[in-house]
């Protein structure tokens, strides 16, 4: 179980957030979303309810309570939504001038003992293992491409999308129980 403060992931771990600033469109918008739900169900996470509203935000409910989530699982789940915006491009994350919530939620997880414990003897600075986890995500962003495509398809169609929805979507298990 995480150990985490409830305040720094009450918006963006548990999905009660709007979409980066540098979303253009309800196009992207969908990537976005559909990339923390395709992650979630590739590490046997069952996603929620995902949606878009026409003031060009998403929203993802999740499915289970960030608490019993894994660091390693939450970090690849919130940055897969910064993944999917860039198309999975390695090596796209600008820690720099990106205020996307995902990316503070991200850095509010990679605590001085989280990195410590996870990297030893290694030692990461924040932004060494933040575009360590975003480049992991974008290599599964890759292996799931097509269910991606295919839940933000469904999203831009539908605008809301149900668990329901995405379980007629998404294969019965997800890759990590396969």
């Amino acid at each position: 179980m995480t150990e985490l403060n409830d305040d720094a992931w009450e918006c963006a771990a548990c999905g009660y957030h709007l979409a980066s600033p540098l979303l253009d469109d309800l196009t992207h918008v969908a990537w976005h979303e559909a990339g923390h739900a395709v992650m979630r169900w590739r590490l046997g996470t069952p996603p929620g309810a995902i949606c878009l509203h026409p003031d060009g935000s998403g929203f993802s409910a999740p499915a289970t309570p960030w608490q019993v989530i894994e660091t390693h699982d939450l970090l690849l789940i919130t940055l897969a939504g910064i993944a999917s915006e860039v198309g999975g491009r390695l090596g796209q994350l600008n820690l720099e001038t990106s205020k996307a919530d995902d990316l503070d939620a991200a850095r509010a997880l990679l605590t001085p003992a989280y990195r410590a414990a996870r990297f030893a003897p290694r030692r990461l600075t924040q932004q060494q293992a933040l575009r360590q986890y975003y480049d992991e995500a974008c290599t599964l962003w890759w292996q799931d491409f097509d269910l991606v495509e295919a839940v933000a398809e469904a999203l831009l169609d539908a605008r809301v999308l149900s668990a329901a929805d995405l379980c007629a979507i998404l294969p019965a298990t997800g890759a990590k129980d396969a």
